[in-house]
């Protein structure tokens, strides 16, 4: 996978998708295997934002079982067999337990009915040639003590738990990266780090976007990449060019909001925990997630209301600091220190508007959506509002859908059992080489490209400085860096690390 800029602009393709987050990537992958010239351009790195924020969880759907949206939760079942169908090698079964409690919300016998009714829902769940989910179960009181030794969880008034499995993604980042590797194999035509400044249009019709390369070394000279048809998939980050009303321009009354995962270094249990936060009197409890993670834990997740702030990051310090706060009341005998937490994970995701301002609640908006922006005076432009990691292969399938109509053809979709196997890294490299074939092969272009995206050197915690070092030294002979680049690149991975960890409070 070349960066070629040239071959954005000296054609005219069926699709533009614009955003390389994991919404964007199966918009690209889904449109190249249906037969359609696609670009795809990315304003950072390729799943850099909101798509590298989540506690790497494939969900199915037990959880809208609770709101009787049998439809969903049966859609969420087959999107999770999806994945463990196309991404075996990226997928992993994961066992979850919640504590089942004498209050009727999670007792026993209600939640002994909810695993029957998802081992329903999720018929067709176990693929012979990849994985098998076994069925949901009840662990007994012993068995629910002996999950997390280092917990106290008798202090929890559970009468046992109920347990069933989804998957865990193995990297979330190469997830996302396969995705576009694939669509590159295609014939698609990708680029990080190239930005869209406007749209390019004639009358009442989106005929491309006009781009420009931010990497220090591209051109400053902003160009058009043509298109029959613009898919949006950037997010909140494209707001401010979305034609419409409201924060993300497709008329609906939602607003931006900020997630917040919290990467530690203590590894609590092999299974992943539904924990009861124990709030201030009068206010209401919530379960928080604890899943393992390569020797550590995710935790999550808070939704705080997006502010934009000179800051770093996109969540405040108190923020972050009450978020602190509300695990340790989760996590029982345990108090997490700062010198714990290893990652802040931050993530815009989309939220219905309070009303009531006094409130300061999230509502997430639940389901994802495609936006056809000819009501709007934008004929063929198309945005994918995604709310869920687990969604965006059939939310990217319905896009190309609307595509499909648009031009009057191109193929059915073929995502759901494409195999994105034979796009990992190869095995047993050194750090220097892992850089060396993320530069040559995976259009790596900076120090975090690499350490956060490309390899697992930066996945569960900072990289020593030595390693960094090396890293820098390696791209600079690949891509010619001098070395008033080199400083800047360490500068500006150094300013990252300080985002994640350093921004929490002493």
């Amino acid at each position: 996978m070349q960066r070629n800029i040239a071959a954005l602009s000296n054609q005219t393709f069926d699709v533009v998708v614009i955003g390389g987050g994991i919404a964007g990537a199966c918009a690209a992958w889904d449109a190249t295997l249906r037969g359609f010239r696609v670009a795809l351009v990315e304003a950072g790195d390729f799943g850099h934002a909101t798509s590298a924020n989540s506690l790497k969880i494939i969900h199915g759907g037990l959880r809208y079982l609770q709101d009787g949206n049998l439809r969903r939760a049966r859609s969420m079942a087959r999107e999770r067999q999806a994945f463990f169908t196309i991404a075996p090698h990226l997928i992993a079964p994961l066992p979850v337990v919640v504590p089942t409690t004498v209050g009727l919300k999670r007792h026993r016998w209600l939640m002994r009915a909810a695993l029957a009714a998802n081992d329903v829902i999720s018929f067709g769940r176990n693929n012979p040639q990849t994985v098998r989910l076994p069925r949901g179960r009840l662990f007994s009181r012993t068995e629910w003590l002996a999950l997390a030794p280092e917990l106290d969880l008798s202090r929890i008034e559970a009468t046992g738990g109920a347990m069933w499995v989804d998957g865990q993604m193995v990297n979330s980042e190469r997830l996302t990266l396969s995705f576009i590797l694939a669509a590159a194999a295609q014939g698609a035509t990708v680029a990080n780090y190239v930005a869209v400044t406007d749209f390019e249009c004639s009358g009442e019709r989106v005929t491309g976007v006009i781009v420009r390369d931010t990497l220090p070394n591209g051109s400053t000279q902003p160009f058009v990449i043509a298109g029959r048809t613009v898919i949006n998939a950037a997010g909140y980050s494209l707001h401010h060019l979305l034609p419409g009303t409201g924060a993300y321009g497709v008329g609906l009354d939602i607003q931006p909001s900020v997630a917040l995962n919290l990467v530690v270094a203590r590894r609590f249990a092999d299974v992943a925990l539904a924990l009861p936060t124990q709030p201030p009197s009068g206010q209401p409890s919530r379960l928080l997630f604890i899943t393992p993670w390569r020797s550590g834990s995710i935790i999550g997740t808070a939704h705080v209301p997006f502010k934009a702030h000179d800051g770093p990051g996109l969540a405040t310090t108190a923020q972050i600091e009450a978020f602190i706060a509300e695990v340790n009341t989760a996590l029982p005998g345990v108090a997490l220190t700062n010198d714990d937490i290893q990652h802040v994970h931050q993530g815009i995701l989309p939220a219905w508007k309070n009303r009531d301002a006094a409130a300061g609640t999230i509502r997430l908006v639940r389901e994802g959506r495609i936006i056809d922006h000819a009501q709007h005076g934008m004929d063929g432009l198309l945005t994918m509002l995604s709310v869920k990691y687990t969604a965006a292969r059939l939310l990217a399938e319905q896009a190309i859908d609307g595509v499909s109509r648009h031009l009057n053809a191109g193929q059915p979709c073929q995502t759901r059992t494409t195999s994105i196997t034979g796009y990992g890294m190869p095995a047993a490299l050194t750090s220097a080489e892992m850089t060396r074939y993320a530069v040559r092969r995976e259009m790596a272009q900076t120090v975090a490209d690499v350490v956060l995206r490309r390899t697992d050197i930066g996945t569960d915690g900072i990289p020593a400085a030595d390693t960094v070092n090396e890293i820098v030294t390696v791209m600079a002979e690949e891509l010619g860096w001098d070395e008033a680049r080199q400083r800047a690149e360490l500068v500006e991975f150094n300013s990252y690390c300080k985002t994640t960890v350093d921004q929490i409070p002493e």
